[in-house]
């Protein structure tokens, strides 16, 4: 279960590295790198990407998927209902305040009366359903982003998708220039705030054992990229988060106590161990966590068991070969 909730983490946060990195610097598209997830916290609707161009008074919302091969049709349809959401101007919970989405997105960036273009990217992509089937599962036009890391840096391929009215959406300069190869940067996005607590934890410990002792400051200079424009409450969440886990789990430690989680001073566990020891610790350490605190956790592994089987069942039938469920459960 751990294992593999980081695994899709760690793709999916891949992705949104990707998109992110052609548009970290000024550029001739006119569109830049905003933040991740700016509506996490409202708990009604999120994107996992925000691109705004002044000039073309534009904002990119993009949705970053580990693939969207898998269950293609329904992806699609939730996030038509994303798009649905922006479009009727709904209302959002935004630090304890109530604004149209629109009028949110319009204050915080400084964009009067911003045009909305809306991506859904991933690195595997199937188009193996016709664009012609794709368009009437979809009532607002969107773009489909193949995003590849290839030998000498990082391709975007778009791939529009009209709405069912046949409405289209482009934007010459940002066409134009994904037809480029665009070089990778040295930054990289490895954490988000709606990361999982597990793939956080492993991301957050790789960085910081390299310090003989952290604080929240340190927390905030080893991701400086990751949480760019974050407002000061969501670092916090996330430092937060990490620590009270990292003690619970007993791969993160306090030296010194002052009594407020962002002044004390920390370590981690075993920060001598090669990363790959390290993850294999601080996994078995969550493993053993949950088991002791979820009371649940033994449906939980019959469930996960039964997922297993079944994706092994799904590549048996895929290479054509007769095989039965029930040869796999014993």
């Amino acid at each position: 279960m751990i294992t593999r909730a980081i695994r899709e983490e760690e793709a999916s946060t891949h992705v949104v590295s990707t998109c992110f990195q052609p548009f970290e610097l000024s550029n001739d598209s006119g569109f830049e790198f905003w933040r991740t997830d700016p509506l996490y916290l409202s708990q009604q609707i999120n994107f996992d990407l925000v691109l705004v161009s002044t000039r073309s008074k534009t904002i990119c919302l993009i949705e970053c998927k580990s693939n969207i091969t898998e269950k293609f049709e329904s992806k699609v349809s939730r996030f038509q209902k994303k798009i649905d959401f922006v479009e009727k101007n709904m209302w959002i919970n935004v630090d304890k305040n109530r604004l149209r989405i629109k009028n949110y997105f319009e204050q915080i960036l400084g964009v009067e009366k911003p045009n909305f273009y809306y991506i859904l990217a991933s690195e595997l992509v199937d188009l193996g359903t016709s664009l012609e089937g794709l368009v009437q599962l979809s009532p607002h036009p969107f773009d489909i982003w193949r995003c590849q890391l290839v030998h000498n840096g990082i391709r975007i391929q778009r791939i529009p998708v009209w709405s069912k009215s046949e409405e289209k959406k482009s934007i010459a300069d940002l066409t134009f220039y994904l037809e480029k190869t665009h070089s990778s940067t040295d930054n990289a996005i490895l954490i988000c705030l709606s990361s999982n607590k597990y793939y956080l934890a492993i991301q957050s410990c790789e960085i910081l054992k390299e310090l003989d002792s952290f604080t929240f400051d340190d927390f905030l200079e080893s991701f400086c990229v990751d949480l760019t424009n974050y407002e000061e409450f969501e670092k916090r969440f996330l430092f937060n988060l990490f620590i009270s886990y990292g003690r619970e789990c007993d791969f993160v430690k306090g030296l010194e106590d002052t009594g407020d989680v962002f002044t004390s001073l920390y370590t981690i566990v075993n920060r001598k161990m090669n990363s790959a020891q390290l993850k294999k610790n601080i996994i078995s350490k969550m493993a053993k966590h949950k088991t002791e605190t979820d009371p649940d956790i033994i449906k939980k592994i019959e469930d996960e068991k039964e997922i297993i089987i079944n994706q092994i069942y799904e590549k048996e039938l895929r290479q054509n070969k007769q095989t039965k469920i029930t040869d796999f459960e014993n």
